[in-house]
């Protein structure tokens, strides 16, 4: 997938890799196109607590600590006051949360596709939510 088609297309897929060298590109995309971003590191996440924690943190949850997947799937899908044209996440450290925990890796992928899919559903495709997991 492009940069471009990230920005231009609110269907599936909602959560794609590329090289961590377009990062800055998606940024100067999605601030001129009036899309809010966030920059996520998971490197030194280690269990969902710390996923939750890294996320929460990030977004400026007021709920900060939590041990579960809908707990993170809540508060992703509940971006109402980040008033923006679209919601982009930017995720890097993966490869090694993958490694170390490759169960847990596969749940936040289909975590992070559910919430884009809730973004086109109840949002009739007017605020997009996507997220880059950089390589």
């Amino acid at each position: 997938m492009t940069i471009e088609a990230i920005f231009q297309d609110s269907k599936p897929p909602y959560v794609v890799a590329l090289p961590a060298i377009a990062a800055t590109e998606l940024r100067k995309n999605a601030m001129a196109r009036k899309w809010r971003s966030w920059e996520i590191d998971l490197s030194r996440c280690t269990d969902i607590a710390s996923i939750y924690r890294t996320f929460a943190l990030a977004i400026d949850s007021p709920i900060k600590d939590s041990k579960n997947w809908n707990a993170l799937s809540d508060i992703l899908s509940d971006l109402g006051w980040a008033e923006a044209a679209g919601h982009l996440l930017l995720i890097s450290g993966s490869k090694r949360f993958h490694q170390s925990r490759p169960e847990e890796h596969a749940e936040l992928f289909d975590v992070l596709t559910s919430v884009g899919e809730h973004w086109h559903s109840w949002q009739n495709m007017r605020h997009p939510f996507k997220t880059v997991i950089f390589k």
